[in-house]
């Protein structure tokens, strides 16, 4: 092996085995992290995986998980005999490193290898990026394809750059702002390499479009409506919210500084690198546009790429400088956005990370409780269905959010449109009125209500005598701010409906 491929070697042990390092630390110091979300999709894998359909609940066709390459992925995994939790660990870690990796590949391809190098730094110890590799979630997967696709675009690769794009694009919808930044881009320079692009894109969704349609009725994720309806911002918070955040710490404010250092620079001088500019700004479009709440792991996709063009805004700024105070001035902005980085850590690791652990721990008790008590099949009315849902796989889950069950999602579409009649300022109302939560359960009249006591109206349908007479508070958990509280049914209906 020559010298200078033992050194480039030495270079990327650090971006490879620090992702994985503190991702596992962080998982040993708080426990298992998995946000509610990616619970859903692996309750669709395993379903899959045991013959089931790709369904949530067995018979009901309705697609509620928005990353089905990810759900496929864990699906032969357990065909394979390897269990979903740690499967979905391992990958979340793998497309951390390979992010770090890739990113000083792009940079060192392209005759910026101190950029690149710097970016995967950053991002190796970037907090946040470890807490998106152990959340159970596909974004670290989307974010390792999405460098992929950088990379291969950049090196004039069209067939696999349109075959990396449809792969990222089955495993976040939203990717499809960086297949729109690429193929703008590469419009424009080469066309020919921009059509091979979208033939083959085209070429490998076809099959998925094509079952979609014929499986659910539409391709297109239905959790991207519900969550639309259950969490609606206007466009101008949803823009505010999410450009607050790259301003929201001293790091981050040194950070976008220097990524509009960058940004200035490739389009400038490099105009190959466009798509990396074009990106964020196309993706935060996007979100504002689907006046969604905005969510931390939206934007994790993102972050090896805006820290890509920041590294290129330090080296914009090192090279002021002349011979050694230009190192100097590198490796000082290097330590320093490091320290910035890593000083919330301690507090974030003993506080904010154990009250989200704290949250779903109440739900494996309230779900190991049901499974005690009650019987397979008994319908159970959830807040938050992730964990609730994992956990009692043979049972027939309503899930609030409309997400997994289509008819709660008619049920409060309803509800909307009727309180939008009586007053038009509730266009952003998150919670509706208590009529859809009763509707819900005299029409499944479930046997289980599990929630968060300030979601479903469960505080005034408790107060109702009617509702006292049917259900009863079988157990309480506090998790400050929140209660929640497991509901049982006092006695089985004569004819319950079927699901």
């Amino acid at each position: 092996m020559s010298e200078s491929r033992s050194y480039n070697n030495f270079l990327a042990l650090p971006l490879l085995l620090m992702p994985a390092v503190a991702s596992l630390a962080a998982v040993l110091s708080a426990g298992w992290l998995a946000i509610d979300d990616a619970y859903i999709t692996f309750r669709y894998a395993e379903n899959l995986a045991h013959g089931l359909g790709f369904v949530y609940n067995p018979g009901e066709r309705v697609l509620g998980t928005t990353t089905p390459l990810y759900c496929l992925w864990l699906a032969c995994g357990n065909l394979a005999g390897i269990p979903t939790l740690p499967l979905a660990l391992v990958t979340g870690i793998l497309g951390a490193a390979a992010s770090s990796y890739l990113l000083w590949r792009i940079g060192r391809d392209g005759g910026l290898g101190r950029a690149g190098y710097a970016a995967g730094l950053l991002l190796a110890f970037f907090p946040r990026f470890w807490i998106s590799a152990v959340s159970g979630m596909e974004t670290t997967l989307a974010a390792g394809l999405a460098l992929l696709s950088l990379w291969l675009d950049y090196r004039k690769r069209p067939a696999l750059t349109g075959l990396t794009l449809a792969a990222l694009i089955l495993t976040r919808p939203d990717a499809a702002s960086l297949a729109a930044a690429i193929l703008l881009v590469r419009l424009v320079l080469d066309r020919k390499a921009a059509l091979v692009e979208v033939l083959v894109l085209a070429l490998f969704l076809l099959p998925w479009l094509t079952f979609g349609w014929s499986y659910f009725g539409s391709p297109i994720p239905h959790s991207i409506e519900a969550k639309r309806l259950i969490h609606p911002f206007p466009w101008h918070l949803v823009l505010s919210k999410e450009l607050k955040w790259f301003i929201s710490e001293p790091g981050l404010i040194l950070l976008s500084g220097l990524w509009f250092a960058g940004a200035g620079w490739i389009v400038a001088r490099r105009r190959e690198l466009l798509a990396l500019v074009l990106w964020p700004i196309l993706f935060l479009a996007g979100l504002a546009a689907a006046q969604a709440g905005p969510f931390f792991w939206y934007r994790a996709p993102l972050i090896p790429a805006y820290l890509f063009v920041a590294g290129l805004g330090l080296e914009v700024l090192a090279g002021l400088l002349p011979g050694r105070w230009s190192g100097r001035l590198r490796a000082a902005l290097v330590a320093l956005l490091l320290g910035l980085l890593l000083a919330p850590v301690p507090t974030a690791l003993s506080e904010g990370l154990a009250t989200l652990v704290a949250k779903e721990r109440v739900y494996q008790e309230m779900a190991d409780r049901i499974r005690q008590f009650g019987r397979p099949g008994d319908k159970v009315f959830v807040g938050d269905v992730g964990v609730l849902g994992y956990r009692l796989q043979d049972y027939y889950l309503l899930d609030s959010s409309g997400i997994n069950s289509p008819e709660v999602y008619r049920i409060r579409l309803e509800d909307r449109e009727r309180l939008l009649q009586k007053d038009a300022s509730s266009r952003f109302d998150w919670w509706g009125t208590p009529e859809w939560s009763r509707q819900v359960i005299e029409t499944y009249q479930p046997r289980w209500i599990a929630s968060d006591l300030s979601y479903l109206h469960l505080k005034e349908l408790l107060a109702e005598p009617g509702f006292q007479k049917e259900y009863r508070l079988d157990r309480t958990w506090s998790v400050p701010p929140a209660q929640y509280g497991l509901l049982v049914r006092r006695q089985e209906p004569e004819s319950a409906p079927s699901p």
